[in-house]
Formats: C-alpha cells, sequence, structure tokens
C-alpha cells in the first residue's frame, strides 16, 4: 500500500477567528478533481461565506473549514476521498500534538 499524500492544513480567518482550513485547490488536488467542481459546490450550497469557507484575495483561493473539508469529500464518495477524510479527523483526534 502506498503512502497516503500529507494533508497540506493551513490557517485563515473564518468566524473572526483564526481557524484550521484546506484550500479547494488543495483539496482538488487530493481527490483528482477540477478545482472549479469543488468551488462550485461549495457556491452553490448552503455554506456560509466567512464562517465554513472563505475567498483569500492574497492567494486568490476559496479556504475551507475541516469540517467542510469532510463534507466536500464525503460527497465525492471515492477510497481517495475518504483516506483524506479519515486523515483529517486523525489529525483532530490527535490534539493537534503534530501541528504543521
Amino acid at each position: 500500500m502506498t503512502q497516503a499524500k500529507k494533508i497540506p492544513i493551513q490557517r485563515a480567518t473564518l468566524a473572526g477567528k483564526r481557524r484550521m482550513v484546506l484550500s479547494a485547490d488543495n483539496i482538488a488536488k487530493l481527490i483528482n478533481k477540477p478545482v472549479t467542481d469543488i468551488i462550485s459546490m461549495v457556491q452553490h450550497s448552503s455554506l456560509r461565506l466567512g464562517i465554513e469557507y472563505t475567498y483569500d484575495d492574497k492567494s486568490n483561493r476559496y479556504m475551507l473549514s475541516l469540517a467542510t473539508a469532510q463534507t466536500v469529500l464525503a460527497l465525492q464518495d471515492t477510497p481517495i476521498a475518504w483516506r483524506a477524510y479519515h486523515q483529517i479527523t486523525d489529525f483532530l483526534q490527535s490534539g493537534l500534538k503534530k501541528t504543521f
């Protein structure tokens, strides 16, 4: 079995607080989908801009909260997506001992 790609978790401001996030670009790379598919899914959902996701003007990317990223991954329902979903869960359950 091959080693899974490391989840590129970053920090961004969501709901006025610094939160851990994943960019739509990185999610798309992890699951081998066009980034436009991920962005379209987020924009046409009931997700709230500034709370579950944000647009970062500096990097020109959409940043998703970890919960939102997991939702996007679960909706893909592929082995690769589920592996990334579980990696986020493991990261959260580790108590952030191995942060970045």
